[in-house]
């Protein structure tokens, strides 16, 4: 992008493994109704530009 100065922060996300993470446990979900929730952490990465 042009004309922010300083350049602007971005966080960089896992998408794939989000998208994956997401699909896993609403398979065995449909599956397996009665399971528990489960609570998935992913990281990220702050890019900082400029």
């Amino acid at each position: 992008m042009l004309g922010f100065e300083p350049g602007l922060a971005v966080i960089e996300q896992p998408v794939a493994e989000i998208g994956a993470q997401a699909m896993r446990p609403l398979y065995k979900r449909i599956a397996h109704p009665g399971q528990p929730v489960r609570k998935v952490t992913l990281s990220g990465r702050a890019m900082l530009r400029g």
